[in-house]
């Protein structure tokens, strides 16, 4: 008597395809992916670190830098060295600016053009606060001692002494007034009060029909630039020396 097997079916059901798919083999997690993402991780570290010292150093004092020089986190935290006029950007004062040398009838004259930097902006007294921060205590109550007011040390001791960085807020207040131009297009607006980054703009337009005048705008551009380098050059050493003994980085 003989038996008949039924033969064995080699296909695969859908759900054993199912369940062969999903368990699809998985990436391995090597020894070079490991030192890749060591290497990013160092590269990240080191990118960040400079910002977060710069942190750091704003939100602790003077004291307890000094004092706590390698210490990761801020020491003594104040927000002192945060000076809010500085946050708020110069769009924001234009139009009071502007609405004020309205007012005083200034508009198109060389004086409402400059009036706005001839009065201590907040990069002037946090300048001159750094400075005036630096001198030693002792010195004014010496004089204070000495029989001398308040008044008289202010313009002989005191004043003398801040020569230097007045002179540079002085040039670096300047060189920002010459390169100034969205002020002075806004409140000049005939040639006699123009100023000359203002001139540069109109200069295209006024060139012959022919075609821009490049030789000439090239010559007043070399004309604008050319002061301002001059300056720097001349008066260099004393800007960087003057913002390095103020404190400012």
């Amino acid at each position: 008597m003989t038996t008949t097997t039924a033969p064995v079916s080699s296909a695969k059901s859908p759900k054993a395809s199912a369940a062969a798919s999903s368990e699809a083999p998985r990436r391995r997690f090597t020894v070079g992916k490991a030192l890749a993402w060591a290497a990013m991780i160092l590269i990240m570290l080191f990118t960040l670190l400079p910002f977060y010292w710069v942190l750091r150093t704003a939100l602790s004092s003077n004291a307890g830098i000094t004092a706590h020089p390698t210490s990761l986190l801020p020491v003594d935290i104040n927000l002192r060295g945060f000076l809010g006029a500085l946050m708020v950007p110069s769009i924001f004062t234009l139009l009071p600016n502007f609405v004020l040398v309205k007012q005083l009838h200034l508009i198109d004259t060389f004086l409402g053009v400059a009036l706005p930097t001839m009065f201590m902006t907040p990069f002037a007294v946090f300048f001159l606060k750094q400075f005036f921060m630096n001198v030693p205590r002792e010195l004014e109550e010496a004089a204070l001692l000495d029989g001398a007011s308040k008044v008289r040390v202010f313009f002989t001791l005191i004043l003398p002494m801040a020569k230097a960085p007045i002179s540079t807020l002085a040039i670096l207040t300047y060189i920002t007034a010459w390169n100034d131009y969205f002020w002075p297009l806004l409140v000049s607006y005939t040639d006699s009060s123009r100023v000359l980054t203002v001139a540069l703009a109109v200069f295209p337009s006024q060139a012959p029909q022919t075609g821009p005048d490049w030789a000439g705008l090239m010559a007043a551009t070399l004309v604008a630039a050319l002061p301002m380098l001059l300056l720097f050059m001349a008066f260099a050493r004393r800007i960087v020396n003057s913002i390095g003994f103020t404190g400012i980085k």
